[in-house]
């Protein structure tokens, strides 16, 4: 092929994309969670299930601060006083046992707050309005044989994948490079389209560093201090020109981000995900601050290292009933 052919067909590859990421931003205009145009019911369902989660995030740490999440439960009230009766029930079962756990926790302690009426208040509320929804019966999972039950392969495949869990308290040691790189190793099995590989792990253990882009990501507040492994997984641009390969650096990434979990649980590791769901203004300051290149999108952070032999429980995260993700065609 002459190269004037191939600079014609490469500047129309480039105006095909750019049309293809303008209908996919209409598509989120209308059905993007932000969106005044997408469905009430299933905004409220996602928001409700995101601001619990918090509450059961906040729960699972090691030593979590008395009286927490005043205004998140604020707004899980809020949401779920306009939700509707007809809808999935998996939010309210879900804010149903996290109230439950929350005033558990401070009652084990002896602690009273007149926030804590609040609670029960809620908690009365939603029994009122969906009395026969009932709380999860594990409303915090006990995870401490888990690690053991690896260690000796007591668990079969499908035992292990339904065992990991995202854990937030780790033992306070820098793991040795070797261990790290066979975690790595071992992960990169997963996928990747026409094999590529675009995607990189990027490891951090000097604790200024960690503890610098944890600040940037925000979500590991309560823990980033025990955070001494971090990675960060990135996928790189180039490898994709085609429009219908737009968003195929996050697929390939997300990829090797899974098996990264994976692999961490199956060498006896705790590990927890943390997104980089932020704008490219934040992202740089990630990718600057990591000496990261401009070339790779940055996916996900995942803090991980040995466990922390004195956590007992953690977030069970209850799964959606398999009736509302299977849809059989």
């Amino acid at each position: 092929m002459k190269l004037w052919k191939w600079k014609l067909m490469q500047a129309s590859s480039f105006g095909v994309l750019v049309l293809e990421y303008v209908k996919d931003f209409t598509r989120f205009l209308c059905f993007g969670k932000g969106s005044p145009f997408a469905p009430v019911e299933r905004r409220l369902f996602f928001d409700s299930i995101l601001f619990v989660h918090t509450v059961e995030k906040g729960l699972s740490l090691q030593d979590p601060r008395p009286f927490f999440g005043k205004d998140n439960f604020r707004i899980i009230e809020e949401l779920l006083a306009d939700y509707p009766v007809s809808a999935s029930m998996f939010p309210v079962r879900m804010a149903k046992t996290a109230m439950s756990e929350y005033l558990d926790f401070h009652r084990q302690k002896e602690l009273e707050d007149p926030f804590l009426d609040e609670v029960r208040s809620m908690l009365a509320q939603l029994n009122e309005r969906f009395p026969i929804v009932e709380v999860f019966e594990e409303g915090m999972r006990d995870v401490s044989a888990i690690f053991g039950n690896i260690a000796e392969q007591r668990l079969n495949y499908a035992q292990f994948l339904q065992s990991r869990f995202s854990c937030r308290s780790y033992a306070p040691e820098t793991l040795p490079l070797c261990l790290v790189k066979e975690v790595v190793k071992v992960a990169q099995s997963a996928p990747s389209q026409c094999n590529r590989q675009s995607a990189k792990v990027h490891l951090y253990q000097d604790e200024a560093m960690i503890q610098k882009l944890l600040g940037i990501q925000g979500g590991s507040r309560g823990f980033s201090e025990e955070v001494k492994n971090l990675f960060v997984v990135s996928s790189e641009i180039t490898a994709w020109s085609a429009s219908s390969a737009r968003n195929q650096d996050y697929i390939d990434g997300s990829l090797l981000a899974m098996n990264l979990l994976l692999s961490c649980h199956a060498h006896g590791l705790a590990a927890c995900p943390l997104n980089l769901a932020f704008r490219n203004s934040k992202e740089k300051s990630v990718r600057v601050a990591g000496g990261i290149p401009n070339s790779e999108r940055l996916l996900m952070m995942i803090s991980f290292g040995s466990p922390n032999r004195e956590v007992s429980y953690a977030a069970s995260s209850p799964r959606l009933p398999t009736e509302e993700i299977f849809v059989v065609h």
